[in-house]
């Protein structure tokens, strides 16, 4: 196991004030990561313009973490799985009048990620702009990144006018937290 127990932080726990920060760490401070370069992703019941944003989030995200995204042949083959679902009810409160997007989990073994599931809820009155900046920060999520306090940066935890690139504290954790 490398190296060592996977410790993570809640949901609830409050944007961190660096550049950016881990989700899930070893008791060493190192943080988790995918044993693989390539990721297959399935996707199911995308709507188009969710699919090109999510394909253009794709390649920035591969172009700074340095994990290649690669099309799964079944959900079962997949690292990534992204859906369409009708709600996300079963998602943790984020305060009054917010709205939540998207919702991913990850899943790890051995001390290394296995699985992410990222959800995005049908949301019809959302654009091209808003689903480029959710699935960017959803893929953040995806390599491990958490919440950070700076409005710069993809990994807020709030999204205001739409972002289209990552920030330099974004770039900076999805470089670190690339596979070893």
């Amino acid at each position: 196991m490398y190296p060592g127990p996977v410790h993570c932080q809640g949901s609830d726990s409050p944007p961190a004030a660096a550049a950016y920060a881990w989700s899930c760490t070893h008791d060493d401070g190192t943080p988790v990561r995918w044993a693989s370069t390539t990721i297959r992703v399935w996707t199911s019941g995308l709507t188009a313009i969710q699919s090109r944003a999510l394909q253009d989030a794709q390649q920035q995200w591969s172009r700074y973490s340095g994990i290649a995204v690669a099309p799964a042949a079944s959900d079962g083959a997949a690292q990534v799985v992204v859906t369409e679902v009708p709600t996300l009810d079963a998602a943790p409160s984020l305060g009054p009048g917010i709205i939540e997007y998207a919702l991913t989990s990850n899943q790890w073994s051995g001390g290394y990620y296995t699985h992410s599931s990222i959800q995005a809820a049908n949301l019809p009155s959302l654009g091209y702009d808003d689903w480029l900046d959710t699935f960017l920060h959803e893929l953040g999520h995806v390599s491990g990144l958490a919440h950070v306090d700076s409005p710069t940066e993809i990994m807020r935890p709030v999204v205001g006018a739409p972002q289209s690139t990552y920030g330099s504290g974004d770039v900076a954790g999805l470089a670190s937290e690339g596979p070893r």
